[in-house]
This record gives structure tokens, sequence and C-alpha cells, in this order.
């Protein structure tokens, strides 16, 4: 093969090299920094941690949608993994609320705000747009388009993903019977009705 390859694996309790190949040629790491991230992460957060998306009503009339950087939410059940956290599933817990309070119709905010920082590596090509989303607080389905059989498939990449996945709950309390004045707009959230299937309270 003409291809330029380099990588090494250890067994770091047993001190012994599983693999290597070219593993002294200097190469520009590629997806497996996501592994470096990874570990990163779980050593920085507590094995319970949960990212969790939320809506809260910052003024009477007015909820707002805020992402916890869950790369697993779903705008509906995904036939797969279907214990993952879906839009669908916050619409029908919000709009219970809402109707409780006697609310049909509300203005929508969405927040993205938990991540800082670019959202877009300056080092990706504009090439890799059609491949990958933006890397922002809310999204839904990775940025990815539905499939028929509502699985997340292949196809352009959301390049606005809190925006989309906003314009995906307007879509799903019409669906309950809350109608949304306006289009959505960032806002900041306050707290909190949570898509985490384990928790059924209002806070």
């Amino acid at each position: 093969s003409t291809r330029k390859e380099s990588s090494a694996a250890s067994d770091v309790y047993k001190r012994q090299v599983l693999h290597r190949a070219n593993q002294q040629r200097g190469m520009i790491p590629a997806s497996n920094m996501k592994t470096l991230v990874m570990l990163s992460v779980l050593d920085a957060l507590p094995t319970h941690h949960r990212f969790v998306t939320t809506v809260s009503s910052p003024t009477p009339g007015t909820i707002v949608l805020r992402g916890g950087g869950d790369p697993y939410l779903r705008s509906v059940p995904d036939p797969r993994h279907r214990d993952h956290a879906t839009l669908q599933q916050l619409a029908k817990k919000t709009a219970t609320v809402l109707k409780k309070q006697g609310r049909t119709r509300v203005r929508l905010g969405y927040d993205a705000s938990l991540f800082v920082g670019p959202d877009w590596a300056p080092t990706w090509p504009e090439g890799y747009r059609s491949q990958v989303t933006p890397i922002q607080a809310l999204m839904a389905n990775g940025g990815r388009p539905l499939g028929k059989d509502g699985k997340p498939g292949e196809g352009p990449r959301s390049q606005a993903p809190a925006k989309d996945a906003a314009g995906i709950f307007v879509a799903q309390l019409k669906a309950q019977g809350i109608s949304v004045q306006g289009a959505p707009s960032p806002a900041k959230a306050c707290l909190l009705y949570t898509s985490d299937a384990a928790d059924d309270s209002l806070r």
C-alpha cells in the first residue's frame, strides 16, 4: 500500500505493546483525537453525570429550550436506542405543564450557551461541512437528517443545529396542541423541565 500510516497500541496494565506500525513516524491526528477527548471527559465528570436537555419559563408565556450537551438527543425515538432522550418526549411533558397552567400559546427561545468557544475547528476544511455538524450544546440526531425508518441517516449535516432543534421542537409542541408565536430565537434559560426519561417532575 502507498498509504502513510502510523499507529501503536499498548496495554498499560501489562506494560505490553499490542500493535505497532511505523510508530516513529509523526502524523497529523485524525478521529483518534476523539479517544483522548472521551478519556478526558470520563476523568473530569462523575460517573453519574447526565447530559440533560431542559425547558424553562423565564417569564409567563415564554419558554426556553436549553441544550445540555447531549450527543444522543433524538427528535423521535430511535428504534435502535429507545432509552435515548427525545425532543418528542420533552414536548409532551412541556405541553402537559403548559396546559395545566391554562396556556396553549407561547414564545420559544433556545439556549446553546453551555459550550463556549468556536463550534467549528479553524483547521477543519470547508469540505467537512457536508460530513460534520458544528458542535453546539443543543442538537438533535447529531445534526443528521432522519431516514424513513426513524434512524439518523446520511445526507447534508445541519449547519445550525441549535436553531434546527428548536424548529423541530416547535412542530412537536404543535402536535401536542401548543402553538408557538413567531420564530424561535436565541435566549438565556433559567430552570427547568427535563428530557431525562428518569425525571418526571417539574423543577
